[in-house]
């Protein structure tokens, strides 16, 4: 039996919001307030045992304005009201071999063969609340004398008091079919839901050490959750029944003066009688007495002398422990453990360093599959877990098909399977099984810091990736007086070097919606034939060039001919993707291709190529202190053919980008950035 299915409606920015949830383990990611914590919170409300209820502005903000009912002047009949809500549906699949007693007086459907239940909790204003509201505030005013408030600000401040919790079982076949669930104990005993928030209390801060000591109260209560009366108690009785002899003989000269003192206040002997005794109890003893401690060089040092990683990680670790003990406790309501066990972590990376997140992702399946099982003796138990996530070192680790990507979109938070991705790429891309696999291996292992990016700059080389970061910080410098300018440097763009592979991020930079500059080069070639007489074609001058080898270039410009592409406008460099999942340009698209232009009447091939045509004189006052030069002597005071100079006078390229940074002046004034990339960055930076 599993959850494989959460719906979300008209809470917060999660307005129709739909998850999908694995077996075991799903990895939630997303950039900051896109609603992963907004996440946590519903199935606490709705789920969990918490004691917080919900907010009048926890309803989605258009939601709220469009269809609040008191916009009407008049009181709305029964058949024009529409109920006023906050839902969570959860779907739940079954096979023949689970056992189902649980979910008796949920079913609906009476088709043998569906094995889904769903189950939806809502917040709700209904007919009768309504109708109570409104009675409510008519009586308000007319007290009052004048609308003091209006209806919504009447609401607002006594929402509690007009919205109630009510859980239903749906009909899978037809969704306005339903039984209303009184008791909510009876969905406890199919749903047992617990998390683990971001916020953890460690700290290693001596003034906070009286209130801290986290890992010390955990041990209490792991002792707690793990304790067997015909165990543990038992071997803590022969210790503290010596214990109790012992001190109760202490006490006795301890308190003998006050003891004495109250028998002379009272009436007479035996009349007002007392004894100090000592009664420890193991539960007590763990949670006064018993410190988390750590050493170091024979030493044991208190908890809060570890570092803040450290805290955190043996924190959580306690507390998955805790959990897990929780879910497989036996429970009042049923004497067996809930059917699904569905269990939260928020940000376990907190203050932990990428190979400490590394290990805690590749260790917690392992740590799950343990649980589930128990130790020798306990029943099995069935648990599901939400892990969400800004690491990147996390998805790095994570199984690629099991994340789930959240984004904002026109304040709306939506999720995108990273599974459908694959399916997508597989049946509707030439060679889609290899570029999927690439992909998936070049983002998992190099550069899933992408999943947390706003926008994202592909360069081909070493020369532009080395070079970028002072190309932006340029552009930055150019225009800053620019009314409503935002510095590139201040914004959240990712730098990936692709080689000659920019048009295998295609789907995934479509799929995520996301703005990307792909700096590659023209690459010119023009055909020759062998002696042999087969055709092939030569690198060239732009000049004399016929096609482009440029892979890329061919991906995005399919139908444009060579003759054209080096014509083209800037604005028919920016593309969207249409529904026949061609590109095509747009002004408002999202990905912009930089490749380059004519500039001091001349059409550059190469990214080294344009540099030196920009910027002669710079290259030439420094031709015998640059590293990445050869062939110096070609780099003369008449300018020469710079197709010539690059590709003859550059011996690396890495070395010769080093070589610009190093001989730049403070601002990087002394050289400048060709006009195809300052173009592009100057879009990308809108």
């Amino acid at each position: 039996m599993k959850i494989t299915k959460i719906e979300i409606s008209h809470f917060r920015a999660l307005e129709n919001f739909v998850l999908s949830i694995e077996e075991d383990l799903s990895v939630v990611i997303g950039k900051n307030n896109t609603g992963k914590t907004s996440l946590l919170s519903i199935l606490d409300r709705f789920l969990g045992e918490s004691k917080s209820s919900f907010e009048f502005h926890d309803f989605n903000k258009k939601y709220l304005a469009s269809k609040f009912p008191f916009n009407q002047e008049k009181v709305l009949s029964v058949e024009e009201y529409d109920p006023f809500y906050i839902s969570l549906t959860i779907h739940i699949e079954y096979n023949k071999t689970d056992y189902i007693g649980n979910l008796a007086n949920l079913f609906v459907s009476l088709d043998p063969k569906d094995k889904t239940v769903i189950i939806r909790f809502e917040y709700v204003m209904t007919y009768e609340l309504y109708l109570s509201a409104a009675k409510d505030y008519t009586t308000y005013c007319s007290k009052s004398g004048k609308k003091e408030r209006t209806i919504r600000e009447f609401v607002e401040k006594n929402h509690s008091k007009y919205f109630k919790q009510v859980i239903k079982s749906v009909n899978p076949v037809d969704t306005n079919e339903y039984v209303e669930i009184k008791e909510k104990s009876n969905i406890q005993r199919i749903i047992n839901f617990k998390y683990i928030n971001a916020i953890r209390d460690v700290s290693n801060l001596d003034e906070a050490k009286a209130k801290s000591q986290t890992l010390s109260k955990l041990a209490a209560k792991y002792y707690e959750a793990r304790r067997q009366e015909t165990l543990d108690d038992r071997l803590f009785d022969d210790v503290l029944k010596g214990s109790d002899i012992k001190l109760d003989r202490t006490y006795k000269k301890i308190f003998k003066d006050v003891i004495m003192d109250i028998e002379r206040f009272s009436y007479g002997k035996g009349e007002a009688q007392i004894f100090v005794k000592s009664m420890l109890s193991a539960s007590t003893l763990i949670k006064e007495n018993a410190n988390v401690v750590y050493s170091k060089d024979a030493e044991f040092l208190p908890e809060e002398y570890n570092g803040l990683g450290y805290m955190n990680l043996f924190a959580m670790i306690f507390y998955i422990n805790i959990q897990i003990d929780e879910f497989r406790k036996i429970t009042k309501a049923n004497q067996v453990p809930a059917d699904i066990n569905l269990l939260y972590i928020e940000e376990p990376e907190a203050h932990t360093h990428p190979q400490m997140q590394y290990v805690f992702i590749k260790n917690i399946q392992t740590k799950l599959q343990e649980g589930c099982k128990g130790k020798e003796g306990e029943d099995e138990i069935n648990l599901q877990m939400i892990l969400s996530s800004h690491s990147s070192h996390i998805v790095s680790q994570s199984d690629f098909e099991k994340i789930k990507f959240f984004y904002r979109e026109n304040d709306a938070i939506y999720s995108k399977d990273l599974s459908d991705l694959k399916i997508e790429m597989i049946n509707s891309v030439d060679d889609g099984e290899n570029r999927y696999r690439f992909l998936k291996q070049y983002l998992t292992l190099e550069r899933s810091e992408l999943f947390f990016a706003d926008k994202v700059i592909f360069v081909e080389g070493d020369t532009e990736r080395i070079l970028i970061n002072a190309m932006m910080q340029k552009t930055d410098i150019a225009n800053k007086d620019i009314d409503g300018y935002v510095p590139l440097m201040s914004q959240n763009i990712s730098v990936v070097e692709v080689g000659a592979y920019s048009h295998v991020f295609d789907e995934f930079i479509s799929y995520l919606g996301m703005k990307a500059l792909i700096i590659t080069d023209i690459d010119s070639t023009k055909r020759k034939i062998a002696s042999n007489g087969r055709t092939y074609y030569e690198a060239c001058k732009v000049s004399s060039g016929e096609e482009t080898s440029n892979a890329s270039l061919k991906h995005y410009f399919k139908s444009i001919p060579f003759d054209k592409l080096k014509s083209l406008k800037k604005k028919e460099k920016v593309l969207t993707k249409n529904n026949e999942g061609k590109w095509i340009s747009d002004p408002k698209g999202m990905v912009r291709i930089a490749y380059q232009t004519p500039q001091n009447r001349y059409h550059a091939r190469s990214f080294e190529d344009a540099f030196i045509c920009c910027n002669y004189e710079f290259v030439k006052q420094h031709k015998n202190e640059f590293k990445g030069l050869k062939n110096r002597n070609l780099i003369k005071d008449s300018k020469g053919s710079y197709y010539e100079i690059a590709n003859k006078c550059i011996d690396k390229k890495s070395a010769f980008a080093t070589d610009i940074l190093y001989f730049s002046d403070e601002n990087y004034t002394n050289w400048i950035i060709p006009d195809y990339i300052k173009e592009g960055l100057e879009w990308l930076a809108k």
